[in-house]
């Protein structure tokens, strides 16, 4: 008996293509979900990370440059004497400092003396400044006549500019009398005022190594705080005095010769006007105003709601003083021969805030830039 055979069926799956699609679909969903979490950003906790970022870009200069105390420099350089006779070059060697004609390159101050307290009028023109200058005038008018003492005056200071030789011995900060009477009239005009003072002491690039003064720092620095003294026990408070030393790195002619080395060794009063000193003070508001907002931002135990009351209580920045930019326009003025030259480069890099809050350093000009009151 013959049996047929039937080939077998074969079925075929035409729906496999569901189970991909099933794992496509639930893999971009994952996707999507994840691209949204991030994308939600804490607008507060941004607004407050992109004012740091500004604050930080925009903190001013907190450390001066190593060893050399208010290294930068901010008035400007006086005409050196005529006339005044040079000490002898046997004189000169191994001095260190000695005696000197009266250019100046002034510098401020890193931490200034301490301004007195009490309101200061912002004015233009400042009365107490030019009564001080013409009390100068009256009382040193030999001096000046004789170009034993120079004045000049700049922005923010005036600058009395004397030589050391006529102060000191060589390669000494032991006072002579016509030192002690000088400075002691000097007191005598400046007790009744509250303007800051600051006493720099210059010498040339003679090296001295002596057990007293082992090198130029030493000796400026102690004839400086020899004048501070003087004068304090004159009457003028000392907490408006500052004494700094320069040594042989602030020179204004050249060292080569024995007349460039007699115009460095020179010994500066500088006294202060009312705006610069409005200026420190707002720099210290300033500074303070920085430290308690880096507090409050850094405090791990405050949640961002407790961060953003904190700042909301500490209220709007106080007003950013242009000390930087008096430093520069002074040094400028100062050092002619150091000033950089000119560049291309057009703007420097400065924030500037976009339309969704995020920050964008650029040197573009015609991008309006996050300025910070001056």
């Amino acid at each position: 008996m013959i049996h047929s055979r039937r080939a077998p069926q074969i079925s075929v799956n035409h729906e496999r293509w569901l189970v991909s699609y099933a794992d496509f679909i639930t893999l971009l969903f994952a996707f999507f979900v994840v691209m949204y979490s991030v994308s939600q950003v804490n607008e507060a906790k941004f607004r407050v990370l992109s004012d740091t970022l500004v604050d930080v870009f925009h903190e001013p200069k907190k450390t001066l440059e190593p060893i050399q105390v208010g290294e930068q420099s901010l008035a400007v350089t006086t005409t050196p004497i005529a006339g005044q006779e040079i000490q002898s070059e046997q004189s000169l060697e191994g001095e260190g400092d000695g005696s000197g004609a009266f250019s100046q390159e002034s510098d401020l101050p890193s931490a200034n003396s301490e301004v007195a307290s009490g309101a200061i009028p912002d004015s233009g023109a400042d009365e107490n400044f030019n009564d001080i200058e013409q009390a100068l005038e009256n009382r040193f008018a030999n001096l000046l006549s004789e170009k034993i003492m120079t004045l000049h005056e700049t922005e923010f200071w005036l600058d009395i500019d004397l030589n050391a030789n006529t102060l000191f011995g060589p390669a000494s900060a032991e006072p002579s009398f016509a030192a002690e009477t000088i400075f002691d009239q000097l007191a005598a005009v400046l007790k009744p005022y509250h303007n800051a003072i600051e006493v720099s002491g210059y010498t040339d690039n003679i090296p001295i190594d002596t057990p007293a003064y082992p090198s130029n720092w030493e000796l400026s620095s102690a004839r400086a705080s020899v004048v501070v003294q003087i004068m304090a026990q004159g009457g003028v408070a000392p907490r408006r005095m500052a004494a700094i030393g320069y040594g042989e790195f602030k020179p204004v002619a050249n060292n080569t010769t024995a007349q460039g080395r007699a115009k460095n060794r020179r010994v500066v009063v500088r006294i202060a006007k009312e705006r610069y000193q409005q200026m420190l003070e707002q720099d210290r508001a300033y500074r303070f105003f920085q430290q308690q907002k880096t507090e409050i931002l850094t405090n791990d135990a405050l949640s961002a709601t407790e961060k953003n009351a904190q700042l909301i209580a500490l209220g709007a920045a106080p007003v950013k003083p242009s000390i930087r930019q008096a430093f520069s326009e002074a040094q400028a003025i100062t050092n002619p021969q150091k000033t950089p030259a000119a560049t291309n480069s057009g703007e420097p890099i400065e924030p500037v805030r976009l339309k969704d809050g995020n920050i964008l350093f650029t040197s573009d000009p015609d991008l309006n830039r996050i300025r910070t009151p001056e």
